[in-house]
């Protein structure tokens, strides 16, 4: 094809040569992500120059970086989220917006699945105390019988549940898409029954605020592998310092690498944006945000 275009994730095609070999054997000209971290803005405008379609990752698109690429047709997200870019500005420049939300459901969820095995198993609390030399046993908990309320039940919260079932744990979950479902129950009621919550919203308001805050269980696990924002921080360690919050994870931030209130609190865990880092999502995803961008590419 005549068409020039970039790639930004700096780890595209590690885990798979196919992606790459997709659009090497129809482009001649592309511009790569040569420093190993994500784009500033003047990093991206300089790897877009002349570009007329991009493999996406989290840096920004906005009306200042669509102005100064002119030639632009397509930005091909690899993953799921496309809150860091300007959907009306792109729709302005007919710049199509393409993602790939199916290919990142189970990983999330896999991650999710294993973040709570710690927990309740209290591996790295074992660990720990065995590299100490302190011999030291308690009580651990079961996913049977465990009441675990999911907060959005869409393509993640859906997967995490299939995961959860083979356990007999009793799901619930709130999400208004399915609210005549028999294992819906509105947010607080789910809340007030929880030893686990999972966050699974596609939304950046905050959803565990002070008024949900006040109806958790003593000893309950909060999961969030969503956005940072969707929890009230200072409400969370107010409640971690009273140990009604036994455990809580954050793997997606709103401003990475995250350096916040978080960091080095006791029972937080932290991971840096990598439920989706598994060989098997990397690629499947890889490969199709390559074969949207061939698409659309192709019709023009």
């Amino acid at each position: 094809m005549k068409y020039k275009i970039a790639i930004t994730p700096s780890s595209f095609a590690q885990t798979s040569k196919k992606p790459m070999e997709l659009l090497s054997n129809k482009f001649k000209q592309i511009s790569l992500n040569t420093y190993g971290r994500r784009l500033s803005k003047a990093e991206t405008l300089e790897i877009l120059n002349e570009c007329d379609g991009v493999i996406a990752g989290l840096e920004k698109y906005d009306e200042e970086v669509f102005s100064q690429c002119p030639k632009l047709k397509v930005i091909s997200r690899v993953g799921i989220g496309i809150d860091n870019i300007d959907l009306n500005a792109a729709k302005k420049h007919n710049i199509k917006v393409l993602n790939t939300p199916d290919e990142p459901a189970f990983a999330v969820a896999e991650m999710t699945f294993s973040v709570l095995m710690n927990c309740i198993k209290n591996i790295s609390y074992f660990n720990n105390n065995t590299h100490k030399k302190i011999w030291q046993k308690k009580i651990n908990k079961s996913l049977k019988d465990m009441n675990i309320f999911l907060i959005g039940y869409g393509r993640i919260g859906n997967e995490f549940h299939k995961l959860l079932k083979p356990f007999s744990p009793n799901v619930t979950f709130f999400d208004p898409a399915f609210e005549d479902d028999k294992s819906f129950l509105e947010l607080k009621d789910g809340i007030k029954n929880a030893d686990v919550i999972s966050i699974h919203a596609n939304t950046k308001k905050v959803i565990l605020d002070k008024d949900t805050f006040k109806y958790m269980n003593t000893g309950v696990i909060i999961l969030n592998p969503s956005r940072d924002i969707n929890v009230d921080k200072d409400e969370l360690l107010k409640y971690v310092d009273k140990k009604i919050i036994s455990y809580a994870w954050f793997d997606a931030f709103e401003n990475e690498p995250y350096d916040g209130k978080l960091v080095g609190k006791k029972n937080i865990i932290l991971t840096p944006h990598i439920s989706t880092y598994t060989d098997v999502c990397r690629r499947t995803m890889e490969v199709k945000a390559a074969e949207n961008l061939l698409e659309i590419l192709s019709g023009n």
